[in-house]
């Protein structure tokens, strides 16, 4: 018989958590921005798709993750909205810092970039 442990699935990294962490900035395409909160992170990365590389803004009205939209032309149909500079989409911005990276990688990555078109500097909330 084979060897089994050649079919079984290949364990992944663990994934980085940002719970418990201030964001201070993020480099998209080898470009930095500062950022004070994981609410701007979102908004300034969405406005950096729009403004910079003509994402189609319709395309994130349409967006949907795990079942949840998480854009709007109406900020009352969200939860704690921000607006997208230079459009009238809004974001929702009540998010865990995970799920917020969650939504931006999952923007990226129907926009058609790779994970590593992002990267998110941060730090431990106690080190201010």
């Amino acid at each position: 018989f084979p060897d089994v442990s050649a079919f079984k699935a290949k364990s992944a990294p663990p994934v980085k958590s940002y719970d418990g962490r201030i964001i201070n900035s993020f480099s998209f395409k080898n470009i930095t921005y500062n950022v004070h909160s994981w609410e701007e992170f979102i908004s300034k990365l969405c406005e950096v798709l729009v403004t910079k590389y003509n994402h189609d803004t319709e395309k994130l009205l349409w967006h949907s993750l795990d079942s949840k939209f998480y854009f709007n032309e109406s900020p009352d149909e969200l939860r704690l909205p921000a607006n997208i500079g230079g459009t009238n989409i809004f974001v929702e911005t009540r998010l865990s810092p995970d799920d917020t990276v969650k939504l931006a990688r999952s923007v990226l990555s129907v926009s058609g970039y790779a994970d590593s078109d992002l990267s998110i500097e941060s730090q431990k909330k106690n080190n201010r």
